[in-house]
Order: C-alpha cells, then structure tokens, then sequence
C-alpha cells in the first residue's frame, strides 16, 4: 500500500468510519453505507441515498456526519462537514488529473489513486 493510502486508512480510523463488515454483500468498499458507483462513489444510510461523490473517503465521511446528525451531535456533525468541504475541494484537483494516463497508460499507478 501507498503511503497515501496508508495515511487515507489512518485518518478514517481517527475519524471513526465504520469499516465495511467482512463477507457481507461486497459494495466495491472499504466502508459502510459507501458502494461503487460507476467511476463515483454512491453514500446511504438506509434506504436514504446522501449523493455520489468523486472519493471514497468522501462518501463515508458524509455517511458519518449523517449518523451523528441522527444522534443529535450537532457538533460532532459540523467537523465532519467540515472535513468533507475540504476532501470535495481536493476531489477537484485529484480527480484523473495525476497524469499517470497521459504516457499511454490505461491505468492510475501513482499515490494519489488512494484518494480515488
């Protein structure tokens, strides 16, 4: 694994993202309520779809903040919007921009793709 793939797993641990739970339904992710969607990622909290978004980590911080919102921990909920604004403003300068695929690849290989 990529150190920024080791950092993107550290910092969902300190963020308390539930990890998907092993052999169960495979959603294409790494977190509950978070499953692939085409290139995206699609984020639910039951039946309530909460979007589609360009990272992984971004759908399940929003995941998250949904379920303390739900707790009533307003707080809580508010740093976790803030997290997601600043993972959506990196979402744009990361998204396909890395240049692995401008030499002919057909595929990502660099660090940044643990963001993806």
């Amino acid at each position: 694994m990529t150190d920024v793939g080791k950092l993107v797993l550290q910092a969902a641990e300190k963020l308390g993202l539930q990890p998907a739970k092993a052999g169960g339904k495979s959603s294409g992710s790494r977190y509950n309520g978070v499953s692939k969607s085409g290139k995206q990622w699609s984020a639910k909290l039951g039946r309530e779809s909460l979007g589609v978004f360009d990272l992984e980590i971004e759908a399940a911080v929003v995941v998250r903040g949904k379920q303390l919102q739900k707790e009533k921990k307003a707080s809580e909920a508010m740093l976790f919007e803030n997290v997601r604004k600043a993972l959506r403003s990196m979402a744009g300068v990361l998204s396909g921009k890395c240049g692995c695929k401008e030499d002919g690849g057909t595929s990502c290989r660099c660090d940044l793709k643990a963001l993806r």
